[in-house]
């Protein structure tokens, strides 16, 4: 599983663009927002997420922050009947402010989510149903104990293994805190977490 990719764009579509690193181009599924913010010979750094389909094989989706796609896979994983282009399609109305959309999702505020960001009223209460307690911890800050290299690294190698990034934030977060994570040596804490995980804790 492809978790993040550091690509020069090589071609931009209408929806998805070519990423080539290493002498293989990626076709990254993209939102449009993603899409009007990248030019063709941008070095760009994408978090990845996948699907598998019986009539298209595997199918990649590329985000320009972690938190975008974190979104993303809310709208995949818990919204009824959201499939990844339907996820994606969500995605373009909420990045114009996720942290606003965050809010108004898990407050059910349907107002300003068919206002401001133009979902429908029927969208928009299915959407705020399904996330309301979904999105405590998508995206919140890091305090500075658990911050660093260590996390973006600890998280990346849990993704590749299949794990959710809403999974893998709070246990991460755990073992960073009880350690020193500027020093500590990153085998050992990818092993504390992955154990922690596997408990279920």
């Amino acid at each position: 599983m492809i978790a993040t990719l550091q690509a020069k764009v090589t071609k931009i579509k209408e929806n998805s663009v070519i990423a080539e690193t290493g002498g293989v181009g990626y076709e990254l599924n993209c939102c449009a927002y993603s899409i009007s913010k990248l030019k063709k010979g941008d070095e760009v750094f994408f978090h990845v997420s996948s699907s598998f389909s019986m009539y298209e094989g595997q199918s990649l989706y590329g985000f320009l922050s972690e938190e975008e796609k974190e979104i993303f896979e809310l709208f995949r994983e818990h919204v009824p009947q959201t499939g990844a282009r339907k996820a994606l399609e969500y995605l373009n109305k909420a990045v114009k402010s996720i942290s606003e959309f965050k809010k108004a999702a898990s407050s059910k505020d349907i107002k300003t989510l068919t206002a401001i960001f133009g979902f429908t009223k029927k969208t928009a209460e299915k959407l705020a149903e399904a996330l309301k307690d979904k999105l405590a911890f998508c995206g919140e800050d890091i305090s500075p104990s658990v911050s660093g290299e260590n996390y973006e690294k600890l998280l990346n190698a849990l993704i590749s293994l299949g794990y959710t990034p809403s999974e893998c934030r709070q246990p991460v977060k755990d073992i960073l805190s009880r350690n020193d994570s500027a020093k500590a040596d990153f085998e050992t804490l990818f092993k504390q977490a992955l154990k922690k995980l596997s408990r279920g804790l």
